[in-house]
């Protein structure tokens, strides 16, 4: 069992570190500024991001699987919560690493509705348009690895969320 989670959590940091690279290759073709991804530990992306990202899943993972957050929850307020968690550990581990290892990973002082250039309101606001994505890798990593509630299709989240508005 300790190993099936171990998984999760490897899979949540490669995940995360993946859609940063994207999402960063994304940003700087719009910007027209060519940049050079390598897997080393500062740049555009970094090693450590998969560190993070496994943080990060492994705290949402383990929120959701308590039965009240999971099925009582309407999935609007699941996505303001995770988005916050996920902008907290970015917070969190941005000034821990530029702290202790004096490593600047990234700078979003020119973003809007920045605080130090560690977090801003544009990030998160894409980090929480993940959390369905999560969500659904989430419960697919249950029925697969430990044969809890079933297989989900990721439209459904989204359909959640019209749902609770519409309620």
């Amino acid at each position: 069992m300790l190993i099936k989670f171990l998984f999760i959590i490897g899979m949540f940091g490669i995940y995360y570190y993946m859609f940063e690279s994207i999402f960063n290759c994304f940003i700087s073709n719009r910007n027209k500024i060519f940049v050079e991804h390598d897997f080393r530990l500062i740049g555009m992306s970094s090693l450590w991001m998969i560190l993070v990202g496994s943080l990060t899943g492994a705290t949402i993972y383990f929120i959701y699987l308590i039965p009240l957050v999971h099925n009582s929850i309407p999935i609007i307020f699941l996505i303001i919560l995770f988005g916050v968690v996920i902008t907290g550990y970015e917070l969190l581990t941005g000034i821990l690493l530029d702290t202790l290892l004096k490593i600047r990973l990234w700078n979003y002082s020119n973003e809007f509705l920045n605080y130090k250039g560690y977090i801003s309101l544009p990030r998160c606001l894409a980090w929480s348009l993940l959390v369905p994505i999560i969500l659904w890798i989430s419960d697919n990593f249950n029925y697969i690895l430990f044969s809890k509630g079933n297989i989900t299709w990721l439209l459904n989240y989204y359909t959640r969320i019209v749902s609770d508005f519409i309620k």
